[in-house]
């Protein structure tokens, strides 16, 4: 699957060309997922509600996990199984280990070939407590008479003539008795009622021995192996869950990360590791090899390619494609990738002029959506961001939606959408559409809000400038910025902190004070970051 989705903090248009790139890859024959990284503001939620979406769902990371791994995902064995049976699926999957798992599916234990000759060598031939099936499977007998499934008692090859057994008193209802064509021992085992009789060399027992072993009630089945294999494999015949390893196991959950998995391993004795979900259901086994090439994420980047603005372990996905409108950023890949740049007012438009290229019509939802990232980006064109190609974009896409659709309404319903601080915390505000930037040591942080009116915004004066503080020393920057956009007057106040005396002054050439409104300043992209870096590389370097 392929994972789109924009930047942290997501705005309109990070979300609405998230959607519809997902689409266009599934148009393609591709299986896309259109994701989000943070909250979807008033104004994006207003947009999906428009044209029939829900909000995508959040995505966390993209670091590999062990679910994503080419792991030997092996059947399990029950509790019941028997050894012999581990013995011939461990030799067919050609596996080093074996989950043992409960009626629910949850693991209980682990088998290995290890466990199996360990099993053998320390058996004593003194109790063998197993099933009928698993006796006849193992022997490959024929039940000549069965009283009960669940046969227990020790083992007696009858070997000794019938009076030393009786001297002995070796057989009684607590015993196994392997026996050949010693019928006067067989019937004697028939009379003292035996758990189980095994009648070895695939003999054709007496029919009047046979009647009383029916009378009796004694179990009686009859293997075409000797007495010697009989007493070989008998061992084997026994549940595994005599010989498995039981707690305390190192597992890994699905979900657990690689990275994790690898450094848990490193550290361990073991070889082999079992893999459970979330409800302790065993999965399969995840050994050191298994690590070497692990399935990394497949994403697509919209509307960002920064590290910092992006999704946690990106530098651990493969980037199938990038499609922004910023200046480069810090993203890598160690493989070729479509990446679509250009300085255009919306990804959106970006988006759409992909999907135009190749001669695809985008139904009318798709259509809806991608100009609602137009209008939200552009500021229904009154951003200096706006270019010729956005508002060409925009018309083909109005055109999609038809004659009867009033754009003009719509733009206004959807940015008066977002611009209400009612209900909203300041750190909710602030961080709402917060975005770091970074240029040769440099760090700035800018957080960008739109109203109609600053009225709502000054009377929050106070714990704006008290969050910029913190943020500020928290993170380090050179300096931090709240920028409230009146799009009514179109301008912004900007609200700081820097570390460079007299920076706003400077970079803007007017004179500073907290909420100072800049006429026509509208774009944090075009108009305040690159000024803001600018200024504070200069002050270095003159310092």
């Amino acid at each position: 699957m392929i994972h789109v989705f924009g930047h942290k903090n997501p705005d309109t248009d990070s979300i609405a060309s998230a959607i519809a790139m997902a689409w266009f890859k599934r148009a393609q024959g591709h299986d896309a997922v259109a994701f989000r990284l943070g909250e979807a503001a008033s104004e994006t939620r207003f947009a999906l509600s428009k044209f029939g979406f829900e909000v995508p769902p959040l995505l966390r990371e993209v670091r590999p996990d062990v679910r994503h791994l080419d792991f030997e995902r092996h059947a399990p064995l029950s509790l019941s199984d028997s050894i012999l049976t581990a013995y011939k699926r461990l030799g067919d999957a050609s596996a080093k280990a074996l989950g043992v798992t409960d009626p629910e599916g949850k693991l209980v234990g682990i088998v290995t070939m290890k466990d199996i000759a360990m099993g053998f060598f320390s058996w004593q031939g003194d109790r063998l407590k197993t099933t009928l099936s698993n006796m006849t499977d193992g022997l490959d007998a024929r039940v000549l008479h069965a009283s009960a499934e669940h046969i227990e008692g020790r083992v007696l090859v009858a070997a000794f003539y019938k009076d030393t057994l009786i001297d002995r008193s070796s057989i009684d209802g607590s015993t196994i008795v392997i026996v050949g064509d010693r019928y006067d021992v067989l019937e004697h085992a028939v009379r003292q009622k035996a758990a189980l009789i095994v009648v070895t060399g695939g003999l054709t027992v007496p029919g009047k021995i046979l009647r009383h072993a029916r009378e009796a009630n004694v179990t009686m089945i009859r293997t075409p192996y000797d007495t010697l294999k009989t007493a070989r494999l008998i061992a084997s015949c026994a549940p595994v869950s005599d010989i498995m390893v039981k707690e305390p196991l190192i597992s890994f959950y699905e979900h657990d990360d690689v990275s994790e998995a690898r450094e848990v391993m490193t550290t361990s004795r073991h070889t082999t590791f079992p893999v459970i979900d979330a409800a302790g259901r065993y999965v399969g086994f995840l050994s050191r090899r298994h690590l070497l090439k692990p399935n990394k994420h497949l994403v697509i980047l919209v509307d960002h390619n920064e590290y910092a603005q992006s999704v946690e372990g990106l530098k651990e996905a493969e980037i199938l494609a990038i499609v922004d409108h910023h200046k480069l950023g810090d993203v890598v890949t160690n493989r070729p990738l479509t990446f679509v740049c250009r300085p255009v007012g919306s990804t959106c438009t970006l988006v759409g002029d992909l999907i135009r290229e190749q001669g695809v019509q985008p139904p009318y939802e798709i259509a809806g959506i991608l100009l609602s990232g137009i209008l939200s980006d552009t500021l229904y064109f009154q951003s200096p961001t706006t270019t010729e190609e956005d508002r060409e974009m925009s018309a083909w896409l109005s055109s999609l939606l038809g004659a009867e659709f009033d754009v003009d309404a719509y733009a206004k319903e959807l940015l008066k959408s977002g611009t209400s601080l009612e209900g909203q915390t300041v750190e909710s505000i602030f961080f709402k559409d917060f975005k770091i930037f970074r240029d040769a040591g440099t760090a700035v942080g800018v957080s960008q809000i739109f109203t109609y009116g600053l009225e709502e915004v000054e009377a929050r004066r106070e714990a704006i400038l008290d969050m910029i503080a913190r943020t500020h020393q928290e993170q380090g920057f050179d300096a931090t910025v709240f920028m409230a956009t009146d799009l009514s007057s179109q301008g912004s106040c900007l609200y700081y902190k820097s570390n460079i005396s007299g920076l706003v002054t400077k970079s803007f050439e007017i004179q500073e004070y907290q909420g100072v409104f800049i006429p026509g300043l509208l774009s944090r992209k075009k108009q305040v970051i690159p000024r803001l870096l600018e200024e504070i590389g200069l002050s270095r370097q003159i310092s």
